[in-house]
Formats: structure tokens, C-alpha cells, sequence
């Protein structure tokens, strides 16, 4: 009896310390002003979006002038992605190669595969 207790006792207490708790990961803070340095269409290289810039004024909203003219946009973020709850077109983003001053969105437009380039604007 004592064996058996004793067993149980540590394949319990095995399992509850090779338990690993995930750390949650850090979110990038897009709050500001990103610039479009070089975008692609489909693979090539597309001077149309150079000069693009999105403005994240808050956690849940952004503009940009991509379209030609400025919009407004909501959204809410899950891991990478970046899905418009308002706004036309609707959009939905993914983030990628993301560092504090730059940042790889990619997404399709239409039937464009678009993938944009941006670079945080200082303050």
C-alpha cells in the first residue's frame, strides 16, 4: 500500500513540474506612423504603394493612404494578424519580420498578393 502511494505521489507530482506554463508573447506596439519603404504585387517589386503610410492611432484603429485616398479603419489583432472590423476594403493582414522600427504586412487587395515594407516614422 505504502509502494503504491508513493508511486502515485511522485508520477503526480512528475507531471505537475514538466508541466511548461507558456509565456504569453510580447505584442508589437504599432502605435504610430509607418511608412511603405518598398512593397510587391504578386512577387514583383511595385513602385505604386512606395510612400504608403499607415497611422496606428490607437490599439484599435488606423488610417492610410494606400487606396489614394486617406481611410479610416478598425481592427483587432490575433497573434500576427491584423483583421478590419470597419473600414472598405476589409483587410486582413498578417504581421511578419516584426521589430520595433520595422514591419512586413502582407495581404491581398483584390486579387493581389500584396506585401508592404514599412519602416516606423521617428516621433
Amino acid at each position: 500500500m505504502f509502494r503504491i502511494s508513493t508511486s502515485i505521489l511522485f508520477t503526480l507530482c512528475f507531471v505537475c513540474l514538466s508541466c511548461k506554463s507558456e509565456e504569453p508573447k510580447e505584442q508589437l506596439d504599432l502605435k504610430g506612423s509607418w511608412s511603405i519603404y518598398d512593397a510587391t504585387r504578386n512577387g514583383k517589386v511595385t513602385k505604386t504603394l512606395k510612400g504608403g503610410v499607415f497611422m496606428f492611432t490607437s490599439d484599435t484603429s488606423f488610417t492610410t493612404n494606400i487606396f489614394g485616398d486617406e481611410r479610416l479603419f478598425t481592427f483587432d489583432t490575433d497573434e500576427n494578424k491584423i483583421t478590419t472590423t470597419k473600414g472598405d476594403p476589409s483587410l486582413k493582414l498578417k504581421m511578419s519580420a516584426t521589430h520595433s522600427d520595422s514591419l512586413v504586412l502582407t495581404t491581398k487587395i483584390q486579387t493581389y498578393d500584396i506585401e508592404l515594407f514599412m519602416v516606423r516614422d521617428s516621433l
